[in-house]
């Protein structure tokens, strides 16, 4: 599977080489360097050691936490005797992950016109707090983006569970990590008070200082891009367009994201799976006011 994997990046980089640096031809968005940083990233997902020693790094810097909500944050515990190169033996979180639970809401809303589900299917969500338990998982991401410089990457909601008895959030899978440099997470520390603070020139400042190269738009749409690629807020009409739907102002349209550092990509990516989760639960949180 890792050969396999690693041939197709291989294929697609290459791809994406011919189109953008030998045809001269751009898409809308930095392929070449995203496709380069999952070449560095996803062999992570073959090398046991390092999740576990990851998963380990993230959970104890949670649970040392000053702050609550990051506390409610966990991580299995590896058990070190029984892991090794190929197997990872931890600790089990009980309950639903959220990709279960988005399941079960859309399942009860088929059932909303008559009928009900069999008692025994359901999953008691009587009380399950979504926004409560997202505020919780974006502190917890300031803790491991800004102060520990490593991150889980890859929080969709199969890799989140709800713990219900303690009402913790679980994060599971830790095969998809990402380590920060000191001028990285400072640069990061920058974009994220200017987002907090409002003030629009700054913010386009402060994006092109992360690397992020934007064409096509002036100066103070440049700052609305800086919040959808740095913040997961929802109260941007923008955070729930397309640039390719029909409804989507001209300037949206017309952006392009030429250029995307690799070691601030898998920022973004988090970013907007959070900004997924946010959209999937109809919650509306402010990454940069939690993390500032």
């Amino acid at each position: 599977v890792r050969e396999l994997m690693e041939r197709d990046l291989a294929n697609m980089i290459w791809f994406a080489e011919l189109v953008q640096e030998r045809l001269g031809l751009r898409f809308n968005v930095d392929q070449l360097s995203i496709l380069r940083e999952y070449r560095a990233i996803v062999p992570a997902e073959f090398d046991f050691k390092s999740e576990v020693a990851y998963m380990e790094r993230i959970g104890t810097r949670l649970r040392l936490s000053s702050s609550e909500a990051a506390g409610r944050v966990v991580t299995p515990t590896a058990v070190p005797e029984l892991c090794g190169g190929k197997v990872i033996t931890m600790t089990f979180l009980e309950g639903p992950t959220f990709a279960q639970i988005l399941d079960e809401q859309e399942r009860m809303r088929d059932f909303s016109g008559g009928g009900d589900p069999e008692p025994a299917e359901r999953l008691n969500l009587e009380s399950f707090r979504p926004q409560e338990l997202l505020s919780c998982l974006l502190v917890a991401y300031g803790e491991q983006i800004f102060e520990e410089g490593v991150f889980h990457g890859d929080p969709h909601p199969g890799n989140l569970v709800w713990v219900r008895d303690q009402n913790e959030v679980g994060l599971i899978d830790f095969g998809e990590c990402k380590e920060l440099d000191d001028r990285t997470v400072g640069l990061l520390a920058k974009m994220t008070v200017a987002l907090a603070a409002g003030g629009r020139e700054t913010i386009a400042d402060c994006l092109d200082a992360t690397g992020v190269v934007v064409e096509g738009v002036a100066n103070d749409f440049k700052a609305t891009v800086a919040t959808i690629l740095f913040d997961c807020r929802m109260d941007l009409p923008e955070a729930h367009l397309s640039p390719f739907d029909e409804n989507a102002p001209e300037e949206m349209r017309l952006v392009s994201v030429r250029t995307v550092p690799e070691d601030v990509f898998m920022v973004i990516r988090v970013v907007a799976l959070l900004r997924g989760l946010m959209a999937a639960f109809s919650c509306d949180l402010s990454a940069s006011r939690a993390w500032e």
